[in-house]
């Protein structure tokens, strides 16, 4: 895939979307990220393990997969979680039917998310215990590994 200044672009309202108040916030942290510009897109050519370790000051991290399927792309982020432990790979993809508040909360192309684990957890537990999670669908809580049971 020829990397393309649009799928930035799109990745940039995605991130407006998803964190705007109108939406829910899915995530307040995400646009934080990008404000302070610590999130960077890969060409999706690019092979994940050259990207690992993400250079200091970059938090969020977006290597678009065109033309992967959904469960391709959700087994390909398991198999680099166990290989990389300290970061987490979360994937975003046009079939995911998971929904937050009842909107999609899915990029228009499928990608890997890959975030440092600990910084990602530390921002878990802090909107945990502030109650940002109460009101999510059990299974979107699953899919993202979040469980409200837990304490941080």
């Amino acid at each position: 895939m020829k990397f393309d200044r649009a799928i930035e672009e799109s990745l940039h309202l995605w991130i407006k979307k998803i964190s705007s108040v109108e939406f829910g916030p899915a995530c307040p942290y995400a646009m934080k990220a990008l404000l302070n510009n610590e999130v960077v897109i890969k060409n999706g050519g690019d092979p994940i393990e050259n990207i690992i370790p993400l250079p200091e000051g970059i938090s969020v991290c977006v290597v678009p997969r065109i033309g992967i399927t959904y469960p391709d792309l959700s087994n390909l982020c398991d198999e680099y979680n166990e290989m990389f432990p300290e970061y987490l790979f979360l994937d975003t993809h046009p079939d995911e039917t998971l929904r937050l508040r009842g909107k999609k909360t899915v990029w228009e192309y499928p990608a890997v998310i890959i975030q440092r684990r600990d910084e990602l957890l530390e921002a878990r537990s802090h909107l945990m215990n502030i109650g940002f999670y109460k009101n999510w669908d059990i299974d979107l809580l699953e899919s993202l590994g979040i469980d409200l049971n837990i304490k941080g």
